[in-house]
């Protein structure tokens, strides 16, 4: 589903309530503002959604309504107001507006911003006198539209005028974080800015959202259970966990991948389960990095055999001084997302510049273990740190690539460390697509080959 917003509809009225969290779970608050937004529908708002920031300290709640007189909407601000006494346990309502649409630009041509839950808001608001408000508002719409065909990886863009305050809001809505901060942090961007804006007294604000709900997504569970009431009720309540999952997930599906090792063995870490290690007498034999029609064709085949994500594995520390593997392997990422098929990759470390390489390419996630809890890391691996593989896990994410990232269950860790590994994935930024937990498979000629895996059962947290 996705919330339109017409460019020049002088007939829709929008309405922003800004929270500022005061608890710990963001997602119990968000749950309650979806529950919020179904209730709006009876008072006749037309969509709705939720804006989260980046950084975790703001919740903004959008509402669109047909448009009512200055009376009606001090009725209306009255009862939404009323019908957030639940919340106001969570958050404290910081700023609520009415605004109205006065134009805008899109990439697709069309006169409305349209945006979807995953996508980026970036939001900018400048306050300023009564007496100003017009024509900053056609300074603010001229910025947008001079430099909307310049901004790379935008997908529209909407300049909104307050009704009840001097306020002006710009949003820009984004498919990636990447290009969203390569945008704002440009210092070009300040610079072109000021013409336009430097006779204003006005006091601006910014910030960087993602849209985590919108109207019609069918995500409010009506028998939600909060992450604390999950702990607390421990294995009384696994059934209740499962609904969850249940309702955010179709069960009767699954993802069918492929994985293939395109260069095997040679590795220089010395993770102690590993049998690619150079360091290890394992007996895997060593591989050079496959050619083009190799890989095709185990992708064709893959995709006959019903596969739709197909993975690529190459035993290296790094990508540094392989270029021209790399450059190969941006190429097999291509024709691979050209035959209609996802593509990951587990390349080891990478920098900054060949993750949005790997993005630019059409690769669709990237996989990236921290294998353990940071305590017992060193212990498993001494040739890489915690840091250095978390360092790669926010350019990946940074590029807007899906984060693949798990870990391995029986290396002779406690239940702590367990706990720790899944504390670290949940706190990331953004959190993973999707979280591999495997049980080690001991080879022989590797430091773990003795190590025994009890059972089954160490795959959960008790």
């Amino acid at each position: 589903m996705a919330c339109s917003m017409p460019f020049n509809n002088k007939n829709l009225d929008i309405s922003f309530f800004v929270f500022k969290p005061t608890v710990v779970i963001i997602d119990d608050l968000v749950h309650e503002l979806k529950h919020f937004s179904l209730s709006t529908e009876n008072l006749g708002c037309v969509q709705s959604s939720i804006f989260r920031s980046i950084h975790g300290n703001m919740i903004i709640w959008y509402g669109a309504w047909q448009k009512q007189s200055s009376k009606e909407k001090e009725q209306l601000t009255s009862t939404l107001k009323s019908m957030l006494t639940k919340i106001s346990s969570m958050a404290v309502l910081v700023e609520q507006s009415f605004l109205e649409a006065n134009g805008g630009e899109s990439r697709d041509g069309s006169s409305t911003a349209r945006f979807s839950t995953g996508d980026i808001i970036c939001l900018n608001s400048a306050s300023t006198t009564t007496n100003d408000l017009n024509d900053l508002c056609y300074a603010v719409l001229a910025i947008l539209r001079s430099r909307f065909t310049k901004m790379e990886g935008i997908t529209a863009g909407l300049c909104l005028k307050g009704q009840s305050r001097p306020i002006v809001v710009c949003i820009h809505v984004w498919k990636s974080l990447h290009f969203c901060y390569s945008w704002i942090l440009n210092s070009d961007h300040r610079n072109w800015m000021r013409p336009y804006l430097e006779r204003f007294s006005i006091d601006m604000k910014y910030d960087v959202f993602r849209v985590v709900y919108v109207s019609g997504d069918n995500v409010v569970d009506l028998n939600y259970i909060s992450p604390h009431q999950m702990l607390e009720n421990g294995k009384e309540n696994r059934q209740g966990q499962a609904q969850v999952h249940r309702h955010a997930h179709n069960f009767r599906e699954v993802q069918q991948c492929t994985l293939l090792s395109i260069k095997t063995r040679g590795c220089s870490e010395d993770c102690s389960y590993c049998p690619q290690s150079s360091k290890y007498d394992t007996g895997v034999k060593g591989q050079r990095l496959m050619n083009k029609e190799a890989v095709l064709g185990a992708a064709k085949k893959a995709k006959e055999a019903g596969s739709t994500r197909f993975c690529m594995g190459a035993a290296w520390r790094d990508t540094l001084g392989r270029k021209t593997n790399f450059n190969q392997i941006l190429e097999y990422v291509k024709d691979i997302r050209d035959m209609g098929m996802e593509v990951c990759c587990t390349l080891g470390m990478l920098e900054k510049q060949q993750a949005l390489e790997l993005k630019k390419a059409g690769l669709t996630a990237y996989n990236h273990n921290l294998d353990t809890s940071r305590e017992y890391y060193p212990n498993i691996i001494t040739t890489r740190t915690y840091d250095e593989r978390l360092k790669t896990l926010e350019f990946v994410c940074d590029a807007g690539i899906n984060v693949c990232s798990g870990g391995i269950i029986g290396l002779g860790e406690a239940e702590e460390d367990r706990v720790g590994l899944l504390h670290t994935l949940s706190t990331l930024p953004t959190h993973p697509e999707s979280v591999p937990i495997n049980a080690l498979a001991a080879v022989k000629g590797t430091p773990l080959e003795d190590q025994k895996v009890n059972s089954l059962n160490c795959l959960i947290c008790q």
